[in-house]
């Protein structure tokens, strides 16, 4: 797991990443402050047992992306021939989602789906 982060660091990484972007350093902090409080370890089911009937809101990090519709779980379910929509198993979704407790991964996904979005 990627070392835990205070909140100021996350913040630090979010205006960074939004700078990166090109995008309003507020637009990632506040979807951060709305989906975990800039928790940086933040889970969703809090319960790892709890996956199977979460899915496909299984979901990592400050700004919750979910398992389900990041790029590294498209990337493995065609590798792998997996049916898009079914539960991979908890050993996917903890990989691919504690992808997310890397901030600045994080940060970099969001901010990169923030601009897509951001006229």
């Amino acid at each position: 797991m990627p070392t835990p982060k205070t909140r100021n660091e996350v913040i630090a990484i979010s205006h960074a990443a939004a700078d990166a972007a090109g995008i309003p350093r507020v637009l990632p902090l506040a979807c951060g402050i709305a989906e975990s409080e800039l928790g940086w370890n933040a889970r969703r089911p809090v319960n790892p047992s709890q996956d199977a009937a979460f899915w496909s809101d299984v979901s990592h990090g400050v700004w919750q992306q979910t398992v389900r519709w990041s790029l590294e779980y498209k990337d493995w379910y065609e590798a792998n021939g997996h049916p898009a929509g079914q539960f991979p198993g908890p050993d996917v979704t903890e990989a691919i989602g504690s992808l997310y407790y890397d901030v600045a991964h994080a940060a970099e996904v969001a901010c990169r789906q923030l601009k897509s979005h951001y006229k």
